[in-house]
């Protein structure tokens, strides 16, 4: 067993069933509490047991999350920047251009096939479970679940303990203001050609910029963004009249043979779901960026 769950179960829960704490206390959802008791997964000192256990307090509690599972995508050698690996996550630095999930047109050129085949390299049978998303020409930092605890770990956070996610941009023309918030709504409802708008029926989407360096008529600014809308800062930037360089969809130059656009995920702060220590990761900016 290498992916555990090791706890000691509070005085408090004595006389109520196993699965009580393990909702409450762990948080842990029906569908992989039954998941976990079918295969024999929940230990109480050393002994399997199931969700009906009278807890008395005080007993050290086991749960093997290892899971045989597959995903019905090719795995497919490619080089990766791990940044930050243990048995719960895994972190990678993903260049621009490369397409996080298969789609109609990628196939087997996704982050997914290679994580995928890396995986396997390692005799992890896991499947790839995204906690968070970039754009295809987005680069930076992206992080990934080894198993389904971690996965819902994060998404039933509270919006107040949500990840720490900073993105540095190159805009177009020089902030009246060297920071501010933008808080405005995106649609979710797409137009054909995938672009999301600023609408009062949208959803909340807060953006805080700080401007880092301004020269001939362009902007280094770092972002931290609040909620997390699809295209969030490459439209809030160019309702500010600041697109991101190289953007086709917001940007004025929608040539669509020219670059990706400048933005990239660069510092990831969050609180592991095992160990509960806080990790900080970096990634550089990427050379496209610092060339131009």
């Amino acid at each position: 067993m290498r992916n555990l769950i090791n706890t000691t179960i509070d005085h408090k829960f004595k006389g109520k069933k196993l699965k009580d704490f393990l909702r409450f206390d762990l948080d842990l959802s029906s569908r992989m509490l039954k998941s976990l008791a079918k295969h024999d997964q929940i230990f109480i000192n050393r002994k399997i047991v199931r969700l009906n256990y009278l807890v008395k307090g005080g007993e050290k509690l086991t749960i093997n999350l290892d899971k045989d599972e597959t995903m019905d995508i090719k795995p497919v050698c490619m080089p990766l920047t791990i940044v930050y690996e243990d048995d719960s996550l895994i972190v990678v630095d993903k260049p621009p251009y490369l397409v996080v999930h298969p789609t109609k047109r990628h196939q087997e050129d996704t982050l997914t096939n290679g994580l995928l085949y890396y995986f396997r390299e390692k005799n992890e049978n896991n499947i790839v479970r995204f906690i968070s998303r970039l754009d295809m020409n987005t680069s930076g930092l992206i992080m990934v679940a080894k198993n389904q605890f971690s996965h819902s770990y994060f998404a039933r956070l509270p919006e107040t303990e949500k990840i720490v996610k900073e993105y540095l941009g190159i805009t177009e023309g020089e902030f009246a203001s060297m920071a501010g918030t933008i808080d405005e709504p995106i649609n979710r409802d797409a137009e054909p050609d995938h672009r999301h708008l600023i609408s009062p029926e949208g959803q909340r989407a807060v953006t805080h910029y700080q401007v880092l360096h301004s020269s001939c008529g362009f902007s280094l600014v770092r972002f931290t963004l609040d909620t997390g809308r699809t295209h969030q800062i490459r439209i809030h930037t160019a309702h500010l009249g600041h697109p991101i360089v190289h953007d086709n969809l917001y940007g004025a130059n929608q040539d669509p043979l020219d670059e990706r656009q400048f933005l990239h995920a660069a510092y990831l702060k969050f609180t592991h779901p095992m160990t509960r220590q806080v990790i900080e990761l970096q990634s550089d900016l990427p050379v496209d960026m610092k060339n131009f």
